[in-house]
């Protein structure tokens, strides 16, 4: 009987979780591995990346992701429906025929969200993979951080990535079963992933800026899409600008008609979403960084790649300060680090932490206790 589970969906928890994972599979500790199926045509490419194995379950059968508001709407419905209407089946497709055990989750995303319901439903423990992470701002971002706050109160075990993240627990009046994992596991995911990386075809021959922008709040207001538009063509008269753009960013794009800004300028390279090493190797020969994303912000502190933040609040702390300016969409702040992005460094190493072994060392403690 399988006492592990790990309920994640999305393309960041993929490329989180692939290292613990592995770790797992390294000592041989047996797992069920449940995948949402939230960025379904995209986790499959990850898979054979990180080379894990093929989820236990799927909780879809479309190849589509879900990026739309009506979409994350029905599918949540249908599992909400499920959890309503037959339980006792859809705990058997969900969980096997594990009575109990540990479900791990990851993050702040809609399948955490659904993660952790199913798993309290069925009287699972939780563990929460990245807990701890604030803004302090319920709605910057919205719904991740609500979505943080719920993980916080209703999971069993909490795996922060930080001393910061720690003590943002213990202040929650979570008092035990904190562990304070080191680092967070991205840092394992580069060390596999960047000696393999190697950059697209249509990566510049010159000196670049690499942006990526995502989120709702952002692409969804079209005055801040028009001055993210606008960021770029003024980034394009000094040096080459390569905007990777997500689907639904590409959709807001055309909505705005924003779109022939960017493909009618020469200097710009539009590219859609890369394969994870092929935009590991763009972000480590890019100039700067400038983004919207988490994950993102966590990959150029680690490499001590110069990032300008487009949000106005962040739940995570990594570089702020140093290799990563926080932008605000002020566009003083915004041109001070473009003027001088050489002096956005990171101060000291990062310490050579292998949080995911931490993880696993974690989960058999847990396990092995429950078993007694």
């Amino acid at each position: 009987m399988t006492s592990v589970h790990i309920f994640i969906g999305t393309k960041a928890q993929f490329i989180k979780v692939a290292p613990v994972l592995k770790e797992f599979d390294t000592r041989n500790l047996s797992y069920r591995l449940i995948d949402s199926c939230q960025h379904k045509d995209i986790t499959k490419d990850l898979r054979r990346l990180f080379g894990i194995r093929q989820p236990d379950v799927s909780l879809r059968t479309g190849y589509d992701n879900i990026n739309t508001l009506s979409k994350a709407l029905l599918w949540t419905a249908k599992i909400v429906a499920s959890l309503v209407f037959r339980p006792a089946a859809f705990r058997k497709e969900v969980f096997g025929d594990a009575r109990k055990g540990l479900c791990l989750i990851h993050g702040d995303t809609l399948s955490t969200l659904l993660g952790l319901i199913i798993a309290r439903r069925f009287g699972f423990a939780v563990g929460h993979l990245e807990a701890g992470l604030r803004s302090f701002d319920i709605f910057n971002p919205f719904p991740e951080e609500l979505i943080r706050l719920i993980c916080m109160r209703y999971s069993d075990f909490l795996f922060a990535p930080s001393d910061w993240a720690k003590d943002n627990l213990k202040n929650f009046n979570k008092q035990e079963n904190i562990f304070d994992i080191g680092g967070n596991t991205i840092f394992d995911s580069l060390q596999q992933i960047l000696p393999r990386s190697r950059p697209p075809a249509q990566k510049p021959n010159t000196k670049y800026a690499l942006m990526s922008i995502h989120r709702f709040e952002n692409i969804y207001r079209k005055k801040r899409l028009a001055f993210i538009v606008g960021l770029a063509q003024t980034l394009s008269h000094n040096l080459q600008v390569v905007f990777i753009a997500h689907q639904p960013t590409l959709k807001r794009l055309n909505a705005a008609k924003l779109m022939d800004k960017l493909t009618g300028n020469t200097t710009i390279t539009l590219l859609s979403l890369a394969h994870y090493d092929e935009f590991l190797a763009l972000l480590q020969e890019a100039e700067f960084v400038i983004t919207d994303g988490g994950s993102i912000q966590e990959e150029c502190y680690y490499l001590n790649k110069p990032c300008l933040l487009l949000r106005k609040k962040t739940e995570r702390r990594y570089g702020i300060g140093e290799n990563v300016c926080l932008g605000n969409f002020d566009k003083e702040t915004i041109m001070r680090f473009v003027q001088h992005y050489p002096s956005f460094t990171r101060k000291e190493s990062t310490s050579l932490c292998r949080p995911s072994q931490t993880v696993a060392d974690i989960v058999e403690k847990i396990t092995a206790r429950a078993q007694q």
